[in-house]
């Protein structure tokens, strides 16, 4: 059977002086497009979210349905921006590894003490091989047992010990 064409989809591109965003605590914020309509509960992402951080910045209602794109964060007034951030903030949780304290393996899972741009943390990694992969810019990403991806930047960059503690896992 033949599979049915898919239909091109237009992109709608936003102007960044007509946005305004309603911060909601810790739920998603509200935003208005001057001269268009209101939005509840909008989710906000990065198009490109490793190498473009700041441009192709994109809103989607709350059924998941794209309302628009900024092109870059020029000309979006300071509280939008600060919004926008935040929910990227929260979105692209990243901790970057700085040290590692210890790692010890308990019942197949390789238990982390860390410290991280956020503090001293500890984690759990389950199946190391497919949750810790290492790039070839030297960068390190792990995956915990919740989701949360941890990264180091540049292997390199780590203090003896900690890279000793890394490469006797990987």
């Amino acid at each position: 059977m033949p599979r049915a064409k898919a239909e091109p989809v237009e992109l709608k591109y936003l102007e960044p002086s007509k946005i305004t965003l309603i911060p909601r605590g810790q739920a998603r914020p509200d935003m208005t497009i001057e001269g268009d309509r209101s939005y509840l509960a909008v989710g906000v992402r990065r198009a490109f979210p490793r190498s473009l951080k700041n441009e192709y910045i994109a809103f989607y209602d709350c059924k998941d349905t794209e309302i628009g794109m900024l092109r870059n964060l020029k000309g979006l007034s300071k509280e939008a921006g600060k919004v926008i951030a935040e929910e990227l903030d929260r979105r692209y949780f990243t901790p970057s590894i700085t040290a590692i304290h210890r790692i010890k393996e308990e019942y197949g899972i390789a238990q982390f003490d860390v410290e991280t741009t956020r503090g001293r943390t500890r984690f759990g990694v389950r199946s190391v091989r497919e949750n810790i992969t290492e790039l070839e810019t030297g960068m390190v990403k792990i995956t915990d047992l919740h989701g949360t991806v941890y990264e180091i930047p540049n292997v390199n960059d780590l203090d003896p010990a900690s890279r000793a503690r890394l490469y006797e896992i990987i």
